[in-house]
């Protein structure tokens, strides 16, 4: 298997490691950085430099939108191992929001890696967004870069309303992929699922060949191959194929505890 991030055992059975906690805990555990703004600035005009500054992302901006992504997240995970639960037949069980743990750790992670990189690619796009505007209109003041970067249906309407829906996508569909490899990775002794990789329509190469490979052996192939989503608003997540099970042994199932 792979490396042991948690051991111990739920209820009797053995908890398994986890490939997407393995692997978010790696990747979001740094802060992402996809532009490097200052350098940017380094040619700009002091008044340029007063414009990007009055509009840029800050550190306050990043720890209020990764609070929100978090609690958005935590909710998306829960209500993913509900609906798996409801496949399996398992009425009685409620499923819960990871509380503590590795789970609840990677999850607030993933928030904290996107808050970041929502920021920082605003602020590079905003720099080059002013650039474009000092070259359309060298004599411009500041007023003329903030209304045509912040009034009305300027730039920064336009920006977010596309951004925002986005990141929305991206972030819940990354969250139901994590919460799905999670529950049967965890439950793995009791639930050894097929899998599919849905939707079955693919543009770019690599969901091309996630859905090539449909149906996949187990949930656990289909993410130690790939990382799902591969890429920003990606609607693909894993669907795993698998049969009722009894009431007794959907109490024994893991439920995001």
């Amino acid at each position: 298997m792979t490396t042991v991030v948690r051991t111990g055992s739920i209820f009797g059975l053995r908890v398994r490691p986890t490939p997407w906690l393995e692997q978010t805990r790696q990747r979001w555990g740094e802060r992402a950085i996809p532009g490097d703004w200052q350098k940017l600035l380094k040619d700009f005009s002091p008044v340029q430099k007063l414009v990007h500054l009055t509009g840029r992302r800050a550190a306050d901006y990043e720890a209020e939108l990764g609070k929100r992504l978090f609690d958005e997240a935590r909710a998306t995970y829960r209500e993913t191992i509900q609906d798996e639960l409801g496949k399996l037949g398992c009425a009685g069980r409620t499923a819960v929001a990871p509380a503590a743990g590795p789970e609840l750790s990677a999850i607030k992670d993933r928030s904290n890696w996107a808050a970041a990189s929502v920021a920082n690619t605003y602020n590079v796009e905003l720099a080059k967004e002013i650039a474009r505007i000092g070259e359309d209109t060298p004599t411009a003041n500041r007023n003329v870069y903030a209304y045509r970067l912040f009034h009305g249906t300027g730039w920064d309407e336009a920006y977010w309303r596309d951004k925002s829906t986005e990141v929305a996508q991206t972030e819940s569909i990354t969250m139901v992929n994590a919460a799905i490899a999670d529950f049967y990775a965890r439950n793995g002794d009791m639930l050894q699922p097929t899998a599919s990789v849905l939707p079955l329509a693919a543009v770019c190469s690599i969901c091309q060949e996630m859905v090539a490979g449909n149906p996949w052996r187990s949930v656990d192939e289909v993410f130690r191959q790939f990382d799902i989503p591969p890429h920003p608003a990606c609607p693909h997540y894993v669907y795993a194929i698998s049969g009722r099970i009894s009431n007794e042994e959907c109490m024994l199932l893991w439920a995001g505890e």
